[in-house]
């Protein structure tokens, strides 16, 4: 299957970044994306299904790699295996940026990980076809099926309560330094215009000016 190959560096290398992207907008802008939301039921409380959910990933990510360094010789009927290892990687290449975004996009973030979960069970079924139950290839499949099916699609949507894209904060930019910023500009536009009135009131000493009052302005 060495057309395997050049699909797992090309789409493999795109799941990693998309989900480096994501982690580096959700640190820069953290009022524009659902930081808590994303871990659904895999919040640090919980901690049994957070450590069994990292045990599962890491089995799950061993035994795909290890089933790719497997698979340089070519075999018969493998298109149909060739055709879920793509829709496993692409599919997992959504979640992450779709997910972020709150509720926006819930139907597309649920159908993306029934699609992943589905591609497993493929990988699986088709790797014992072509493999048969003595060959170890099939078995390095299973801790990726069962944590595709059973804590992502299951679990993870079961408990996910995404933010409501109307309460994040979608401002270009970054949302808090955005604001400390116009207010900043604000801030000092006040001061321009009490110094200029007290200019004024110096030249016309009866006159009212909001300095009169000694407001200060510190929005920041």
């Amino acid at each position: 299957m060495i057309l395997i190959i050049p699909i797992f560096f090309v789409l493999g290398s795109l799941v990693v970044l998309s989900y480096m992207i994501g982690v580096y907008l959700m640190k820069t802008f953290p009022d524009n994306y659902d930081v808590n939301g994303i871990w659904a039921g895999l919040q640090y409380q919980n901690k049994i299904f957070l450590y069994l959910w990292y045990l599962g990933e890491i089995l799950s990510c061993s035994g795909f790699l290890c089933l790719t360094c497997f698979l340089w010789e070519d075999a018969p009927g493998q298109e149909v295996f060739v055709v879920f290892y793509t829709m496993f990687l692409v599919s997992a290449c959504f979640w992450m940026p779709l997910a972020i975004q709150g509720d926006r996009f819930y139907s597309l973030t649920i159908f993306f990980l029934f699609l992943t979960s589905l591609s497993t069970i493929g990988l699986l079924v088709e790797s014992f076809r072509l493999w048969g139950p003595k060959s170890h290839k099939p078995w390095l499949l299973i801790p990726l099926t069962l944590h595709c099916t059973v804590f992502d699609m299951i679990y993870w949507c079961w408990t996910w309560s995404p933010t409501s894209s109307s309460d994040l904060n979608k401002v270009t930019g970054g949302g808090n330094n955005n604001l400390k910023f116009s207010r900043s500009l604000e801030s000092r536009s006040l001061f321009v215009v009490a110094e200029e009135e007290d200019d004024e009131q110096q030249l016309n000493p009866g006159k009212f000016s909001i300095s009169d009052i000694s407001l200060k302005y510190d929005f920041c």
